[in-house]
């Protein structure tokens, strides 16, 4: 009779389990809750005199599956309207996000704006693009052209940005109901932008510098503010039943607190609207 061997294995033990309680949930809230950073960030657009919607729902235009966006925020001055696509990513310390960038060539550097014409017969949208050094993206600055969201686990170094280019996709595509919502309105102001913005905490932002020719030319550093290179376009029908395209050019990641200084220069002189009236 043949014996067999047996093999004990280590089996590996199950994390423990504890009760949830209300020192936990309040943890929770203060320092990781996704919700009460969008909550921030609402605050802080509503302060700046825009209006805000928070956490409705849309039918994504890629996928045709029904999302939730983080923020809708409009802002009216004068002649002007400025809508912004936001979402909020609660980075964390362990996982900030580095953008590598290289220099705007001339054919990035613009944005378009839309612009309705009023006569007393009638109106009709057009849009206009805004280029080289008179676009809020001039030739020569840095653009990103890839997200990293860098981790070390057992001194090993990785990326998976996945969860932000989630985030910044859904910006992107929340920013084709803004410009069907401001083609379709004939009520002034008669000039308007639409951007994407993704907000993450302060100290959470990076950003990498390349020469064209590949040469590393700043090292990582903390930023406020960092543009990402887009090529996305959304069209939609004029009252005339006209095609309207509006190109995003850029997407926009800012810190929390860098956010009202950022958007009161978008509405400034030098603005989306420079050339515009």
């Amino acid at each position: 009779m043949r014996l067999r061997r047996r093999h004990w294995g280590m089996t590996k033990p199950k994390p423990e389990l504890v009760p949830v309680t209300d020192k936990h949930l309040l943890e929770f809230v203060e320092n990781d809750s996704d919700f009460a950073f969008e909550m921030k960030v609402v605050a802080q657009l509503r302060g700046i005199q825009f209006e805000c919607s928070h956490s409705g729902t849309y039918q994504d235009p890629v996928s045709d599956k029904m999302r939730q966006f983080d923020i809708r925020a409009f802002k009216q001055q004068g002649s002007h309207e400025l809508a912004l696509a936001v979402e909020c990513k609660n980075l964390r310390p362990e996982a900030p996000l580095l953008l590598s960038s290289v220099p705007r060539i001339d054919s990035e550097a613009f944005h378009d704006v839309i612009v309705r014409n009023v006569t007393n017969a009638y109106s009709f949208v057009r849009v206009i693009p805004t280029v080289g050094s008179l676009s809020v993206y001039k030739p020569g600055e840095m653009v990103g052209k890839k997200t990293d969201q860098v981790m070390c686990k057992d001194g090993v170094l990785s990326s998976d940005d996945s969860s932000t280019f989630d985030k910044l996709n859904q910006a992107v595509n929340s920013c084709k109901d803004l410009v069907r919502q401001l083609v379709s309105t004939s009520a002034p102001p008669y000039v308007k932008a639409v951007v994407p913005v993704v907000v993450v905490p302060a100290g959470r932002l990076w950003q990498v510098d390349y020469a064209l020719d590949g040469e590393l030319v700043s090292p990582p550093r903390s930023v406020q503010r960092a543009t990402l290179r887009l090529d996305q376009f959304w069209s939609t029908l004029s009252s005339y039943s006209e095609e309207i395209r509006y190109r995003l050019s850029h997407l926009e990641f800012v810190t929390i607190e860098a956010l009202p200084a950022l958007v009161d220069g978008w509405l400034g002189p030098d603005g989306f609207f420079r050339g515009h009236g």
